[in-house]
């Protein structure tokens, strides 16, 4: 499956009270061409592998776990980042990312699309900032590499 989505900065955020929120753990098992990671969300078990793209685009193979699977690959891991994840919609999947710990304040509004072409003429919402779909803030698994005065630096 491949995955499309255009990522921005939050400028001003918009009103989630009553909106699903959900709380996810993301663990890197590794990082490079390809990402291997697993994800908690709430209480459900994710094992991802997702490819470099083309900035818009990547494919993207994901699958179910159960927690021990996931307890026992979260001892290998090499980073981790938790963020909250608010669901505006689902058709178009829109939703925002707060992260706490070393990338404390980012709020990353997330986009997908089903085509490219679709992606490309998006026009973003007035409480959308900059766009990052192509920057190391942009994707966790370039954000994982990064340190918090790197991370700092770029925010």
């Amino acid at each position: 499956m491949n995955e499309i989505e255009r990522k921005f900065l939050v400028k001003k955020m918009p009103e989630v009270k009553g909106i699903k929120v959900e709380d996810q753990e993301r663990y890197f098992l590794e990082l490079g061409e390809t990402e291997k990671r697993i994800t908690k969300i709430d209480d459900k078990y994710v094992y991802e592998e997702k490819g470099v793209g083309n900035g818009l685009s990547a494919k993207k193979i994901t699958g179910v776990i159960s927690k021990g699977e996931f307890e026992k690959l979260k001892q290998i891991a090499i980073k981790s980042l938790v963020r909250k994840s608010y669901i505006l919609s689902k058709d178009p999947e829109v939703s925002i990312k707060v992260y706490s710990g070393d990338y404390e304040g980012l709020v990353r509004a997330e986009f997908e699309f089903k085509t490219e072409k679709e992606a490309k003429n998006f026009v973003p919402p007035n409480w959308v900032g900059r766009e990052i779909t192509e920057t190391e803030i942009g994707r966790d698994g370039k954000l994982a590499r990064l340190s918090r005065d790197e991370f700092l630096k770029l925010i």
